[in-house]
């Protein structure tokens, strides 16, 4: 199911960073079984405050079976020390309206960083490499004062007040793996998404051996 043949390793921020073109034998299928139905609004029960389903649809579907364990196992033998947060692997998935709100031109959404965490993500959409993921310099992002709430709260954030240091397309059928201690998020292109849906697929996965 999984296409290592074209994995690459490089270095992003002093971290490992690998990256695989056509990492799955058979994406058309895998597209059509996991994102056929749309996945459940995410965490709308547990915010109190948010913007989901009001200028953004952020939704999320777990997957399982053979696919999550392949995906869990190839990050095992690549990466090595790691388990799976979960069993399954989820998906993104977002839908833009077209309001002011949203102005991917001159903001970044909501970077973030997934402590102590490897992160896998596989890229589903064609024709939307534009719209690949966003890293940013880390001692920037960490001397940053003005979050002041949860991403659906405040999901956009000035791209003034952050340096990006390296966009990954998001070609179709492309995975990248990385440490999630590096700070990330989806890039966004204006008039992209807001009729169909940013779809991909992830994991996460804790490891106990590095120091940071």
């Amino acid at each position: 199911m999984l296409n290592t043949k074209e994995l690459k390793e490089e270095e992003l921020c002093g971290k490992r960073f690998f990256i695989a073109d056509n990492f799955l034998l058979e994406p058309d299928a895998v597209n059509e079984a996991v994102f056929t139905k749309l996945g459940k609004i995410h965490h709308i029960e547990k915010e109190e405050f948010h913007w989901n389903c009001l200028f953004f649809i952020d939704r999320r579907k777990q997957v399982h079976g053979t696919f999550a364990q392949q995906l869990h196992d190839f990050v095992k033998e690549v990466w090595g020390n790691v388990e799976p947060v979960n069993q399954h692997a989820l998906t993104n998935e977002t839908l833009l309206f077209d309001e002011p709100f949203n102005d991917p031109e001159k903001d970044w959404w909501r970077p973030h960083t997934d402590e102590n965490l490897v992160n896998i993500v596989i890229y589903m959409n064609k024709d939307a490499e534009s719209c690949g993921t966003n890293f940013y310099d880390p001692d920037v992002y960490w001397n940053y004062r003005y979050f002041y709430g949860k991403e659906h709260e405040q999901p956009w954030i000035p791209k003034n007040d952050l340096k990006r240091i390296k966009h990954v397309e998001g070609v179709y059928n492309r995975m990248i793996m990385f440490d999630g201690n590096i700070p990330h998020g989806m890039n966004l292109t204006k008039g992209k998404f807001i009729n169909s849906y940013r779809n991909n697929i992830s994991s996460f996965y804790r490891h106990g051996d590095t120091i940071y």
